[in-house]
């Protein structure tokens, strides 16, 4: 299936909550170092890839927490927007607990640059999901 990160829809269906994190996951966009596309559709729906050439799959989250699907994924083949989908991925886990439950290919040492890039944008202490294993 190749490097992909994975979750699935969890208990903390708080819609503030997750509104104020998908507002800090969109301003660490606009500071992205590695070149997006994004889009943000009408109701605020995230969707961000890498710059042609390094693009791979979609990465998607729903404004609407009622709307988040039960399971989905993004496959990223470590292209180097896989940093900013683990640092989004990061920035839910973090500031909406519950919401997702996150899995993922990668290693917690793998994780330690998107997460290190979301401390650094956002100024805050953000976290690698504890689901996150070293295999």
């Amino acid at each position: 299936m190749g490097y992909t990160h994975y979750w699935r829809k969890g208990t903390n269906n708080d819609q503030e909550q997750y509104s104020a994190a998908l507002d800090e996951v969109f301003k660490m966009l606009r500071k992205s170092p590695v070149p997006l596309t994004i889009e943000v559709r009408k109701g605020g729906d995230i969707f961000f890839n890498g710059a042609e050439g390094d693009d791979y799959e979609t990465f998607y989250l729903p404004a609407d927490i009622t709307d988040l699907e039960e399971f989905a994924f993004c496959k990223t083949a470590l292209r180097p927007y896989d940093t900013i989908v683990v640092a989004a991925l990061c920035v839910i886990d973090t500031l909406a607990p519950g919401v997702l439950d996150i899995t993922s290919d990668g290693t917690s040492a793998e994780w330690m640059k998107g997460q290190g890039f979301a401390c650094h944008t956002l100024e805050q202490l953000i976290t690698v999901p504890n689901t996150i294993e070293d295999h």
